[in-house]
């Protein structure tokens, strides 16, 4: 979260001052989303630089800050729920010798006003809490934490049979066109699978695991299996994979570690867009791949291969979902258009955001400083303690942006209830109109391991972990991959 600060532009009233006249002690009220706090600031004044100390929960927090003519804006950090958090104070002196502008939130992107009057010297110990007041009442009004999350899209329910509906199978065989020789493509693992409707039917695109290599994660070749379904639980496979490392332009970035993790959604033409992640077992890479049938594709290499003077080509990046839309004469998900553009989610340890006008070529969304703008990071005490990674393709809804996350459980200060390093999904919901605007985040999983072969597998610690989510026959169906071993579903109403 540090850096990631965005001062908010502001008019006021001129009224020529003294930089100095800001220094003192002053007795700061705030009032965000209809919510009032107060606190004491020591501010110092060095030529055009602001320094000193706002006390809250109990803490000093040093202020930095500038001072010019009769504007100034000066910030400090602390944390809500163990999140990272910065108040951003932008003002101007009035004449009655009062202070008064905006205060905001950051990463929540909430705001509100403040004034502040001179406070006696005695007041420097008698601030009370602000920023937790601030943050968390701010966050309830926005609905982050609010009891009724009528937005969310789960929780999810596990059909009564049928999981897991994607398994190994020793007996696959494929002629590897890099080795030139027969593989058994998916004999140890099947997971972390993507998914769409075509054709009235639910197809998933999976990660396919072969024997080849050490028996550790990421150390075998991935490929991506192609399995089809009626009911959305009873699956028919292809027998070769439909999504390969080849003798192609990719090859230095796909080969040996493969294919990895796709996330899928169908544009407005017909057009099926793959996200996936490339992994030649030294840098994972985000990447894209178009195809009008699911089995024939185009790899157009790096998402962001042509964004920023290839500023963010070469550095580690996965786990992305592009933005859709419930086409109700369809019936089915398809890429939304937000003023004129595509968005994507994407990330791991950190989620992010991306836009796009083609769907392949992408742009990440920077802060002011020049580094990726933060949309979710960890909280202490949460499923997502440890930190945030891209889920299934976002849906544009009524309420706004619904993304399913994954959740990875911190071994400290993590949730108690699930185990350590353990993932599980939750649901956070963006501005329709904003993309990088939070205005709510659940709190608690929506989709966490509870079966056996979900609390553990080749990933010893268990996941649920997310990527595929469809619209189908009036519910919706998710897809997730089991402990990096198995593919399972779960559903929820459409509400």
């Amino acid at each position: 979260m540090k850096g990631l600060l965005v001062t908010s532009a502001l008019l006021f009233a001129s009224s020529a001052f003294a930089a100095q006249d800001l220094a003192g002690q002053w007795s700061v009220h705030s009032s965000i989303a209809g919510n009032e706090s107060g606190q004491i600031c020591k501010l110092v004044v060095t030529g055009d630089k602001i320094t000193g100390i706002c006390r809250a929960q109990d803490k000093d927090h040093q202020v930095t800050g500038t001072v010019a003519g009769n504007k100034a804006t000066w910030q400090y950090e602390s944390d809500y729920n163990g999140s990272p958090l910065t108040l951003i104070y932008t003002a101007a002196l009035e004449d009655s010798g009062k202070i008064a502008g905006t205060v905001e939130v950051r990463p929540f992107n909430v705001t509100g006003e403040f004034t502040a009057t001179p406070a006696p010297a005695s007041s420097s110990s008698a601030s009370s809490e602000v920023t937790r007041p601030i943050a968390e009442q701010a966050l309830k009004k926005a609905g982050a934490t609010a009891a009724a999350q009528s937005w969310r899209i789960g929780p999810f329910t596990r059909p009564a049979e049928g999981n897991p509906v994607v398994k190994p199978n020793r007996e696959s065989t494929f002629m590897d066109p890099v080795l030139k020789a027969p593989v058994h493509w998916e004999a140890l693992h099947t997971f972390n699978p993507a998914a769409i409707v075509k054709d009235g039917k639910v197809v998933v695109l999976y990660r396919a695991e072969d024997d080849s290599g050490k028996m550790a994660i990421g150390m075998h070749t991935s490929r991506l299996g192609m399995a089809v379904s009626e009911d959305g639980v009873h699956f028919t496979r292809q027998a070769e994979p439909v999504f390969f490392p080849a003798e192609d332009g990719e090859k230095a970035r796909e080969w040996p570690g493969g294919v990895e993790d796709p996330r899928l959604v169908e544009s407005e033409d017909g057009t099926y867009v793959l996200t996936y992640t490339q992994w030649n077992r030294q840098i994972a890479r985000l990447a894209m791949a178009t195809s009008k049938d699911l089995i024939h594709w185009t790899k157009y290499g790096s998402a962001f291969q042509e964004a920023l003077g290839d500023k963010y080509a070469s550095r580690w990046s996965k786990s992305a979902g592009i933005v859709t839309r419930l086409d109700e004469a369809k019936g089915r998900l398809i890429a939304a258009r937000i003023d004129g553009r595509y968005w994507m989610y994407w990330g791991e340890g950190t989620v992010y955001l991306a836009y796009s006008t083609d769907l392949i070529h992408w742009t990440p969304v920077e802060n002011e400083m020049g580094g990726l703008q933060v949309l979710l990071a960890s909280r202490k005490k949460r499923f997502d303690s440890s930190f945030p990674e891209g889920g299934p393709p976002p849906v544009l809804t009524k309420a706004g942006i619904v993304l399913i996350y994954n959740g990875r459980n911190a071994e400290q200060d993590g949730d108690p209830k699930l185990g350590a390093f353990a993932y599980a999904a939750g649901e956070a919901l963006f501005d329709a109109h904003t993309p990088a605007k939070m205005l709510a985040r659940t709190d608690e999983p929506v989709l966490k391991p509870e079966l056996p072969y979900e609390k553990t597998g080749q990933y010893v610690s268990g996941t649920t972990f997310s990527e595929g989510l469809v619209y189908f026959k009036g519910q919706w169906m998710i897809y997730y991959g089991c402990a990096d071993s198995l593919v399972s579903v779960a559903m929820a109403p459409v509400r």
